[in-house]
Formats: structure tokens, C-alpha cells, sequence
């Protein structure tokens, strides 16, 4: 990133004691209406998720963030979906409400120089206004704000497009998760207070300059802008620089995916994205091979002097599932069905070898069970298959690891934390359950995921 200054998280400029006057209009009280839109699928109970929720939420209400960015939009995830649960009562929605209150305090309270959308940028924080809204209105005004505030930022065009880091492309820091955070919650109704603006012309000029940065990064031979040159003093292995990362989190399957949604907010009248979609994809299929079990994969990196691929995790952020449903999306806006065929055959055959103890890993049930690392992404990315390409084994695969989740949530002693958030900690992996539960399916674009 460059040296800018940061932006203030009190939009319009003025004290943050006017802003916070701005969203202290009291909503109303009571549960919220359900929707045919909300609310797809009542079948689902799942009370551990509900009871999680609870106790995450009354604690963060009362105490705020300990440890995570405090613009990151997980815990108003969190609110909103216990919001919409099966079983919610009065006292969950006022619950709820406080926590979306508190967050938004907090975050407004405080000046953001990140732009990124897990970090605690202003990318997250757009979508944790525009979400917040649907239970306390007023946040739909401010949210419009920072939105200003985002694509003027973008419109700088602030990243390197040589000797690249994370922040300068990837789904968590970078441009990549913008463009994602961009399309959560346009044009949702938000109740009394109005609907968030969803103007075509506004939106389309606020995601220019940043499509024009990531198709930029792709038109080089064997993807070689995004080969990574500095980690900002992250511990990553030595053997990531000089490489093109393979994970959905951190590499080009993000740059892909965020490529495509792009181009279907775009529609028909916009065909200039097709060649850097299908280029990449071309080279992100073809970098796939089999572990030592015979199940395909993808490693961490490609490229490199020995074009070392190698690693076993199957995860969000690593493996086959991000890496298949970035194959699967941008093969749906190409119109090519060799590469929907294919990213289709090679998740269903990852999902009828899933084996949660092999493909998953990590110190901390967290690590184990949350969205970046575990089993509640691959769950994630599975019931987004089974939904949008109605795949058998995708089915199998998220009735298995609802079943897992929901056990291992029962047994695990691990407290909801401050530092919780989406990506990482039990904040993420019960946001997922709970989806399940409501069918409530608005921040799913912060995964890449619809």
C-alpha cells in the first residue's frame, strides 16, 4: 500500500459524537418480519448455533472487541443472523440490535486507514453498516457515507501493480475483497428507515478502477504480476516469494473470483472482462494435481524454480474447494461448460474423499472448525454448490459437516472471545450454521460465496 493518510471512520468529517447521534434513532423493537427472500429452508434447527450467538453477542454488547479489527463485520453478521433464526424471540432481536449498536460505536469512533474487508478496513466496514441497517436503519445514511469515502479511496487507485504484497490484490487485505465487500447488501431493504442505495451508474464507476487494477495483475504471461515480493513482516514461509499464491484467500482464485462477480454485476453489456477471466482460469485449471492419496488438489503456490505445489489442506482459504468454485463462477459469466464440467467433477470427487481429520488441521478447534482454515468454510463452498450447480456431492458433503459442526460445536470447551471474527474463531464457523438455519444469505459475498 501506498503512504496515504488514513480515512476518517467519521464520515462527512465533524465530531464522532454528531455521527453516533446520527445512528442512536431508537428502532423499533420486536422480531423481525420473515421473508420468502430470508427465510429458504425452516427444516434446519440448530440450537447450538443459536445458543453460541447468544452468548458471543451479550458479552460483546456489554464489553466490545478484545482482539480482532474493530471494523470487521463479524460480529454484525453474527446479530443479523440470530435475528432471522427459527426460534428467535423478542429478546434476540433487542440482543441483537444492542450488538449492531455497539459495533457500530466502536468503529465509528476511531479513524481507518485499511481498505481491505477482513481487516478491519473500510471495505468491512461498508458491509457491517449496510448489513447492521436491516435491524437499526439510521446505519443505511452513514453506510452510504463510507461508501463515498471507499470508492474515492479506489479511485486513486492506491495499490502496486509490480513487486506485489497481499494488500495489493488478495481477498483479506486487498482490492479483491473491495470488489466483494461492494456487492454486500445493495439495494436490500433495510425497513423504515429506506432502502440502501443500489444506483448502477454509482456502483459500476466504484468498482472500475479496482477491476481495472486486478484484470490489470492477470494480462501478464503465467500470471507473473502477481508473483508475491514482500509479506509486510508476516511469518509466511520462505518458499511464497517469488510465487503466485493458489489459495482463495491470498491468491489468484480470489483475484478470479472477484473478477467474475465483477463481471455478473456488469451483465451482458459488458464483455471486457472475459479475456482476463478466461485467462486466468486457463492457468489457474491446469496448476491442479492429485495428493498422495489420489485426491485432487491444489498446493499453496505454483511457479518457482522446482514449481513446488506442494501442501494438503483443504480448506476456504487453500485447496480445492476455494480454488473450484472460483473455476465454477468464472466459468458460469465465460458461458464455458468444459470448465464448469470439470470444476464441478473435481469438487465432487474431493467431496466423496473428504476426510475432516486429513484435509483439516490446525492447533485450536477454531482452526479446525472455522471458515479460513475448516470445516465450516468447506461447508460454506459445498452448500453454495449444491444451491447454484445442484450437485449430488455437494449435498452429501453439507448434510456430513452440518452433522460435524453441530457435534463439535457441543463438545468444544472453547469460548466465544472479543477476538472472534468471520475468517477466524467460532464467530465464523456458527455465522455458517446459522446460515443453514435462516437461509439468510446477504453477507455471503464476504466469502465469495451467494
Amino acid at each position: 500500500m501506498t503512504g496515504e493518510s488514513p480515512v476518517s471512520a467519521r464520515p462527512g468529517g465533524g465530531s464522532g459524537a454528531r455521527l453516533l447521534d446520527d445512528v442512536g434513532v431508537p428502532a423499533p423493537a420486536g422480531p423481525l418480519e420473515a421473508t420468502s427472500a430470508d427465510f429458504v429452508d425452516r427444516a434446519r434447527d440448530i440450537p447450538e448455533a443459536r445458543g453460541f450467538a447468544r452468548t458471543f453477542l451479550r458479552t460483546y454488547a456489554r464489553s466490545g472487541r478484545s482482539g480482532a479489527p474493530r471494523a470487521e463485520p463479524g460480529p454484525v453478521v453474527l446479530a443479523v443472523l440470530l435475528a432471522r433464526a427459527r426460534s428467535t424471540t423478542d429478546e434476540d432481536t433487542l440482543l441483537a440490535r444492542a450488538a449492531v449498536r455497539r459495533w457500530a460505536q466502536d468503529v465509528l469512533a476511531r479513524d481507518v486507514e485499511q481498505l481491505g474487508l477482513h481487516d478491519g478496513g473500510l471495505a468491512g466496514m461498508l458491509v457491517g453498516l449496510r448489513l447492521g441497517a436491516t435491524l437499526h436503519p439510521p446505519l443505511a445514511t452513514v453506510a452510504e457515507r463510507v461508501r463515498g469515502q471507499l470508492g474515492a479511496r479506489c479511485a486513486r487507485e492506491p495499490w502496486r501493480v509490480a513487486d506485489v504484497g497481499f494488500a495489493d490484490y488478495d481477498v483479506v487485505s486487498g482490492p479483491a475483497g473491495v470488489l466483494l465487500g461492494l456487492g454486500v447488501g445493495m439495494g436490500m431493504g433495510v425497513g423504515a428507515g429506506g432502502r440502501i442505495a443500489d444506483d448502477g451508474a454509482g456502483s459500476a464507476a466504484e468498482r472500475a478502477p479496482v477491476v481495472r487494477h486486478l484484470a490489470g495483475l492477470c494480462s501478464g504471461p503465467g500470471l507473473g504480476r502477481l508473483r508475491i515480493a514482500e509479506f509486510c513482516g508476516q511469518p509466511w514461509p520462505a518458499r511464497f516469494m517469488g510465487r503466485v499464491n493458489l489459495g482463495l484467500a491470498h491468491g489468484a482464485p480470489g483475484v478470479l473470483l472477484a473478477l467474475a462477480s465483477a463481471a455478473r454485476a456488469a451483465g451482458a453489456a459488458d464483455h471486457e472482462l472475459h479475456e482476463p477471466l478466461a485467462a486466468t482460469a486457463a492457468w489457474l485449471a491446469a496448476r491442479g494435481g492429485r495428493d498422495a492419496n489420489g485426491c485432487p488438489t491444489w498446493g499453496p503456490v505454483a511457479g518457482g524454480a522446482d514449481g513446488s505445489s506442494g501442501g494438503q489442506r483443504q480448506g476456504w482459504c487453500y485447496g480445492t474447494p476455494g480454488v473450484t468454485w472460483a473455476l465454477w463462477e468464472a466459468a458460469r459469466v465465460l458461458g464455458d461448460a468444459a470448465l464448469r464440467r470439470c470444476a464441478e467433477d473435481t469438487f465432487a470427487a474431493l467431496a466423496e474423499q473428504f476426510d475432516v481429520d486429513r484435509h483439516l488441521f490446525g492447533p485450536t478447534a477454531a482452526d479446525r472448525l472455522g471458515v479460513c482454515h475448516g470445516a465450516a468454510g468447506v461447508l460454506a463452498i459445498a452448500d453454495a454448490f449444491a444451491r447454484h450447480a445442484g450437485l449430488p456431492a455437494a449435498v452429501g458433503l453439507r448434510t456430513r459437516l452440518t452433522a460435524h459442526l453441530r457435534a463439535e460445536s457441543a463438545a468444544t470447551s472453547a469460548p466465544a472471545t472479543g477476538a472472534d471474527a468471520t475468517l477466524l474463531g467460532l464467530l465464523g464457523t456458527h455465522a455458517v450454521l446459522l446460515t443453514a438455519e435462516t437461509g439468510y444469505r446477504n453477507w455471503l459475498p464476504c466469502l465469495g460465496l451467494r
